[in-house]
């Protein structure tokens, strides 16, 4: 049997990963390594964070640098436990501190460990479809239904080109 070669990663994804730990998000990092805003807008599916080729080498990278996968899973634990200390001073005297769960930093880890897991569904859906479509929104597990059941009515009927209106 022939082994499939391996192929080398490109300028743009070398950069992409060399872009990653100083980045955001990832939509900056592939803006920093030189991806087209049109790439950038199809979402993380069809990221170079997706191909294998670069996925093996950012694994290849973090390992290098001792950065196991325990290691990772133990920090983002960390994070989705974190606290915020809020004291409060009198003349300048801190007199009392409580601790109280940092939300805005858990949902960050939250949003990577689901990231890295794949858990995200692809985020953008195309319709070929001319006219109106009715679009119901569906609330996620523990959302309330509120407003969620009204369907949206959107024409996507094309656009003819502005001819002359005389």
């Amino acid at each position: 049997m022939k082994k499939k070669k391996k192929r080398a990663l490109t300028l743009r994804e070398r950069r992409f990963i060399k872009a990653l730990p100083t980045s955001k998000s990832i939509s900056e990092a592939m803006r920093k390594a030189g991806y087209s805003d049109s790439v950038i807008d199809r979402g993380l599916a069809d990221s170079p964070f997706r191909k294998t080729q670069v996925l093996t080498a950012m694994q290849e990278a973090l390992e290098k640098a001792g950065i196991s996968d325990e290691k990772l899973a133990q920090k983002i634990k960390e994070g989705l436990d974190c606290e915020k200390v809020v004291t409060a001073t009198e003349k300048g005297i801190i007199t009392d501190e409580k601790a109280f769960p940092d939300f805005a930093t858990q949902h960050r880890y939250l949003d990577t460990a689901l990231t890295l897991r794949s858990d995200y569904p692809n985020e953008k859906l195309e319709v070929e479809h001319t006219g109106l479509i009715e679009v119901f929104h569906i609330p996620l597990k523990d959302q309330n239904w509120g407003k969620h059941n009204e369907p949206e009515t959107i024409d996507v009927t094309p656009k003819k080109d502005n001819q002359d209106e005389n």
